[in-house]
C-alpha cells in the first residue's frame, strides 16, 4: 500500500536540519515533495478500481437488457394518415448527382390510401452533363427504364 505523506509538526523555535535548503533564485518556489512522490498512473492501488469498473459495465448492460427487454421498433402502416403538402414545397430531379430541373410543388392534401398523380412543369438551366452521362441518359430513356 502506498505511504501517506503527513506534514511534520515541530515547534516554531526548533528547526529540523533534515538537509540543506535547495539553492533557488529569489522569488522561486521549490517543491521538494513533488519529485519524491510516484505519479498517480503508477499507483498500483488504482488498477483494481479501474478493472472492477470495466468488468461491471457489461454486467450492468446485461441486467438492463434482462429487465427492459428492448426490441427494434415495429413500424406498421396506418390507414388513417393523410399528408398535407404545404405552400413553399419544391421538387428537384437529379441524374447521377447532377441537377436536371426543379419546380415548385403544388399545395394539396393527399388522403389516406390514395395515390395522387398530377403534372407540374419542371425547368432546368445550366445543365452540365458529360458526354458519357448524356449517352447513359438517352440509353436508359430508350430502353424504357424510369428516367426523369
Amino acid at each position: 500500500m502506498a505511504e501517506r505523506i503527513h506534514p511534520k509538526t515541530t515547534p516554531r523555535n526548533e528547526q529540523e536540519p533534515s538537509h540543506p535548503p535547495a539553492l533557488a533564485a529569489a522569488g522561486t518556489y521549490v517543491n521538494e515533495q513533488a519529485a519524491t512522490r510516484a505519479p498517480a498512473a503508477a499507483n498500483p492501488a488504482a488498477l483494481p478500481a479501474a478493472a472492477s469498473v470495466s468488468a461491471a459495465a457489461p454486467i450492468v448492460a446485461g441486467i438492463f437488457y434482462l429487465i427492459f427487454r428492448p426490441e427494434a421498433p415495429n413500424y406498421s402502416v396506418d390507414d388513417k394518415i393523410g399528408i398535407y403538402y404545404e405552400r413553399g414545397s419544391s421538387v428537384e430531379v437529379y441524374y447521377k448527382d447532377v441537377s436536371l430541373c426543379d419546380s415548385v410543388w403544388p399545395q394539396f392534401y393527399q388522403p389516406s390510401n390514395n395515390v395522387t398523380v398530377f403534372k407540374t412543369a419542371l425547368k432546368g438551366s445550366s445543365i452540365e452533363l458529360t458526354s458519357s452521362m448524356r449517352k447513359d441518359l438517352v440509353a436508359a430513356q430508350t430502353s424504357g427504364k424510369t428516367v426523369p
